[in-house]
């Protein structure tokens, strides 16, 4: 309750409408690159009060440094290209709070599929791709902000 939200990657909008509604959240930004995604998630009644849509790239958020509590990745880091994603992390960095934490949630898939193996630039095992990614994600968020990863 009362916190300021990022989701990233919000795809159809699911995650940020609960947030915003019902877990009452002071704001979300609701990030998504893909234009003929967003055009369905805008939720007219939420937009501008509770929700700031945006289309654009997570390495390109249109939100005030050290504006936000938490900003989420949550299956969708994967979909950030190769070579967008640390800047999709620093910026991610850039518009939390001091004490505002980074929650990265994804799918560890074999070989290149995950985006800890795409942050790493190779495929390793599951327990030490986990091991290695935290380390790599930290690298690229400001300590000493919160860094959670879920696999």
């Amino acid at each position: 309750r009362g916190r300021k939200v990022v989701d990233a990657g919000c795809g159809a909008g699911e995650l940020t409408q609960e947030m915003a509604v019902e877990a009452g959240a002071e704001h979300v930004w609701c990030v998504e690159p893909a234009a003929h995604v967003m055009r369905n998630t805008i939720d007219p009644s939420l937009a501008g009060t509770l929700v700031t849509y945006a289309t654009t790239g997570a390495e390109r958020m249109p939100i005030a440094t050290a504006t936000t509590d938490v900003v989420l990745f949550l299956n969708s880091l994967h979909h950030v290209r190769k070579k967008n994603m640390k800047a999709a992390l620093s910026e991610a960095s850039r518009v939390l709070q001091p004490e505002g934490h980074v929650v990265v949630v994804e799918p560890v898939l074999p070989n290149d599929g995950s985006a800890y193996a795409q942050l790493l630039g190779r495929g390793i095992g599951e327990d030490k791709e986990i091991v290695e990614a935290e380390r790599a994600l930290r690298a690229f968020t400001e300590l000493p902000k919160g860094l959670y990863i879920e696999s």
